[in-house]
């Protein structure tokens, strides 16, 4: 019971650490952007600050308020780019692993013995990401009367298309219901991802088959 509890607690944990990775990443991604506009706005007014030196009619007062304007976007582009390194040091290439990953997996009982809901959770850390596709391979390992045997997840789940498909920049969940068939005792799941681009590495992870209460 202390061994179950354990793992749910670990594959929970896990769970909510890729969705906060990939919050981290879309805000990181997003300072980014209000970096550069800030830099952009900079030089827009170093422009203007330029151009009102060169021009006599131009008042004190008015240059004054361009110099401060210039000088409150240098602060903000300051703090804007501390920001961006903190986020970068929280998600630095030391303390994560970097590409796609299967970042969790789970099976969760439902009312039927012989059923079962899975959840996945695909993930991507790059330091800068595009979209990315390409399928998804699930397959349960069982044993039936001593002879291990390969279940694809469409001999087990009615589903429209397979392989499953995933298009994401930061992550994407699958879900769905699983029936096993009589005389299959379930040992683990493999999952292979296997991507569309060319020269794409195939990631390959196993789970073994440990099922939470709902």
């Amino acid at each position: 019971m202390v061994g179950g509890a354990l793992i749910v607690g670990v594959l929970g944990s896990n769970w909510h650490v890729a969705g906060r990775i990939a919050a981290l990443q879309e805000e990181r991604d997003h300072l980014v952007g209000q970096a550069i506009e800030s830099e952009q706005e900079i030089e827009r007014l170093r422009s203007e600050l330029a151009a009102a030196e060169l021009t006599s009619g131009v008042s004190q007062g008015a240059m004054e308020d361009l110099q401060t304007n210039l000088s409150s976007q240098q602060l903000e582009l300051a703090a804007l780019r501390e920001e961006v390194t903190h986020y970068r040091s929280i998600l630095a290439p030391t303390s994560l692993a970097r590409g796609l990953q299967v970042a969790n997996f789970k099976l969760l009982a439902t009312n039927r013995s012989d059923s079962f809901r899975y959840e996945m959770l695909l993930t991507q850390l790059e330091t800068n990401k595009a979209t990315i596709s390409g399928t998804v391979a699930l397959e349960i390992l069982t044993d039936k009367s001593g002879q291990e045997i390969r279940l694809p997840l469409n001999k087990v789940q009615k589903i429209d298309y397979y392989p499953l498909q995933y298009s994401f920049r930061y992550f994407q969940n699958f879900s769905g219901t699983l029936a096993l068939p009589a005389g299959h005792s379930p040992l683990r799941v493999l999952i292979t991802i296997t991507p569309e681009r060319k020269g794409g590495e195939q990631v390959q992870r196993s789970f073994p088959w440990v099922v939470e209460s709902s």
